[in-house]
């Protein structure tokens, strides 16, 4: 139940616009540490490819991860079968092709997600500095609710004598 409920609530912030741009940032993460290890680790990049997919945690991922894998068994190139995967952030596919064209692919794929990685991270600082106000002004309603509903029986009682 929480691989689903993860699939469906990072699908659905990649809809949402004000979400969109940190869940790609996420996906875009996600995805290129696993395909930077997987290369590091010796793997080969179409398998790499397939397996970094899954590790996004979507469906739509898996399944992209896979047609990745079978168009690049059909002879596309590697750059092109790569920026066919959907919500991976553009500099991704750049990095991606400078690590195809000089030969370092897991170096720069993982230049790439530490990239997104520090754009999640400044993605989140931002809606916690936006937060933090709102989340200040409830609590203060809060007590303001509890000192009146406290107060209120000792007036009345005071009012009566």
């Amino acid at each position: 139940h929480s691989e689903k409920f993860k699939s469906g609530l990072l699908t659905s912030a990649v809809k949402f616009p004000p979400t969109n741009r940190l869940a790609e940032s996420l996906i875009t993460a996600r995805f290129g540490r696993a395909f930077s290890t997987m290369l590091e680790a010796g793997v080969p990049p179409a398998m790499a490819l397939r397996l970094a997919g899954e590790e996004v945690g979507t469906t739509d991922y898996k399944q992209a991860g896979v047609e990745a894998l079978y168009r690049l068994e059909n002879g596309d190139d590697f750059t092109r079968a790569i920026e066919r995967i959907p919500h991976l952030r553009n500099y991704f596919h750049e990095f991606l092709k400078a690590g195809e064209e000089t030969g370092t692919m897991a170096d720069m794929t993982a230049r790439a997600s530490e990239l997104a990685e520090g754009e999640v991270d400044h993605q989140l600082g931002v809606v916690v500095a936006l937060l933090e106000p709102a989340v200040m002004m409830f609590i203060g309603v809060v007590v303001g609710v509890l000192v009146v509903s406290s107060m209120l029986p000792m007036i009345t009682v005071l009012q009566t004598l």
